[in-house]
Order: C-alpha cells, then sequence, then structure tokens
C-alpha cells in the first residue's frame, strides 16, 4: 500500500492543476443569445434544448443547428458531426465510455448526494452527470474507501473509449499501465485541463487509490496511517488546532500515465485536503 506524507508547509498547497477557481471552459462554444432559439444562425454544431454544443462529442453529435444525437456505443462522432460506425478493426466491439464529471466536489461526497454512503453518493453523482446528457447506462466512480479498493468495483466489461470516441482502456489490465489516451472529457465532451498562470493544467480527480487501484493511505500529523479518502468520502473538516486535517487522493484527467490514479511524484500531487474541490471519474458497466 503506497504511502504518502503530507508536511504543514503544504496546508495549502493542492494538486497540480486544481488550483481553487482557476478552471476556464475555452473549449465551450458561445451560449445562444438570451431569449434566441439554438438554431444554425448561432449555432455551429448541434443544439441541446437552447444551449449549443460542440457537436463532436459522443454524447453531444451534430453540425449546423440540428438537434443533438448521442452515438451509440459502437459508434463514435465525427470531427464533422456524424455518428459513424468505428473503424473496420473495432468493427462488432461494443464500447463502454469512462468520462470525468463537469462539477467539482470537495471530500464529503455523502452531503452532496446523500446515498448510503460516500462510495454511494459518488456513483450517483456519475450518473447524474450522465444523465444530465442522456447517456443512458449504468456508471461507477473510480474511488477506493477504507475497505473497498477501486479497481473491485470496476467490472472488467471494456474496452473504454472517453466522450471523443478515443480508445483509453481495453480492459482493466490497462489500469495498471495507464490510459492509452487521457480521460480528459466531461459528461458534455468539453476539456477538463485548464490554464493558470498562461500555463495549460489537468484538472485533478478524487480516487483515494494507488496506482494498482488500492486503496491509498498517507502519515497524519499525529503520525498515524489512515486512508486517504476523506473519511471514506464523508468528511471534509475545516483545519483545526495544530493542522490536523484529513486528505483524499487524486489523481489527472489529462495523464496517460498511473498519475491518473495516484498523481505525483510529490506528496502535494497525491493528497489533497478534503475541502478542496476535485472532479470524479466516472466508468460505464
Amino acid at each position: 500500500m503506497k504511502t504518502t506524507t503530507l508536511s504543514l508547509a503544504l496546508l495549502f498547497v493542492t494538486a497540480c492543476g486544481s488550483q481553487p477557481g482557476t478552471e476556464s471552459k475555452d473549449t465551450d462554444p458561445p451560449d445562444v443569445p438570451s431569449g434566441s432559439t439554438c438554431n444554425g444562425s448561432n449555432c455551429g454544431g448541434c443544439c441541446n434544448g437552447d444551449r449549443c454544443e460542440t457537436g463532436i462529442t459522443m454524447s453531444a453529435c451534430g453540425s449546423s443547428g440540428a438537434a443533438c444525437i448521442v452515438c451509440s456505443t459502437s459508434q463514435t462522432c465525427t470531427s464533422s458531426g456524424r455518428c459513424e460506425a468505428a473503424s473496420p478493426a473495432d468493427a462488432g466491439t461494443q464500447f463502454k465510455r469512462v468520462f470525468i464529471t463537469r462539477n467539482s466536489y470537495d471530500g464529503n461526497l455523502k452531503a452532496v448526494a446523500d446515498g448510503v454512503d460516500g462510495l454511494d453518493s459518488a456513483d450517483k453523482l456519475c450518473a447524474r452527470a450522465a444523465d444530465s446528457v442522456n447517456l443512458g447506462g449504468v456508471w461507477k466512480a473510480w474511488l477506493s474507501a477504507s475497505a473497498v479498493n477501486a479497481v473491485d468495483r470496476i467490472s472488467d466489461v471494456g474496452p473504454w473509449r472517453n466522450m471523443k470516441g478515443e480508445l483509453v482502456f481495453n480492459n482493466k489490465t490497462n489500469f495498471l499501465t495507464g490510459p492509452i489516451n487521457p480521460i480528459e472529457y466531461d459528461e458534455r465532451g468539453g476539456e477538463t485541463s485548464f490554464y493558470y498562470n498562461g500555463k495549460r493544467e489537468s484538472a485533478s480527480v478524487w480516487t483515494g487509490s494507488t496506482k494498482a487501484g488500492t486503496v491509498a493511505s498517507w502519515k497524519n500529523f499525529s503520525g498515524l496511517q489512515e486512508p486517504a479518502t476523506c473519511v471514506d468520502w464523508t468528511g471534509n473538516p475545516p483545519n483545526q488546532a495544530g493542522g490536523e486535517y484529513h486528505v483524499g487522493g487524486v489523481g489527472f484527467a489529462n495523464s496517460t500515465t498511473t498519475t491518473w490514479t495516484e498523481g505525483g511524484p510529490y506528496s502535494s500531487q497525491m493528497n489533497q485536503p478534503c475541502y478542496s474541490t476535485s472532479r470524479l471519474i466516472c466508468f460505464e458497466q
């Protein structure tokens, strides 16, 4: 089990690419003017109600202001906004999808979704994100708790593609080596990377997991080992006297190495205080 140490000097340092309030959505299309109807005159992509989407994602595919459609798991959305069959090499393959949530959450996921526990709440948040763009399917969050490993929560039903239709994992064995292409995109197909001080950074994602998909731990301020899972995703207590606080393990949304689930190499890139915010990784099952 990976052990990480977060010193008092890192109290206000969050994982690389997750500084609160700095994310920008430069890749999103402009909103349709208030009071206007989304159509070909004001949307070059596709229309999701009165919202203009890029039209090149599996969850919202289309062009010239047409209504967005959801591509099937055996299709991909082309750069021209058409759902087309996968490449001949993929013929007959039923792909599953994986995305990063558009929203970020602090470490008390139970308070947000009111599930049975923290893990159930995370799954509910993934389902809500998928439902918001009519993806359908059954979704699980890549998340460990003190007695549950993330790798054991995900059924080996791949291969998985990101929301741009790019192959990410062939199977669970790939979890250990890193994504073939970054997960990166949210449920709407938007990039989750952002710019901070002029530099493109990766969004952070709660995982509570090591590169093996098992529960991560850290040495707290009392010198004791505890799971890096924000009290199993039910707590985000403020700093206590002496600097005591809980942390959650994080990874990076745009990684193609094992840092997708266990950030590093520094402890400040592996863990975040539970009062900070990160996103979730959602796997279709």
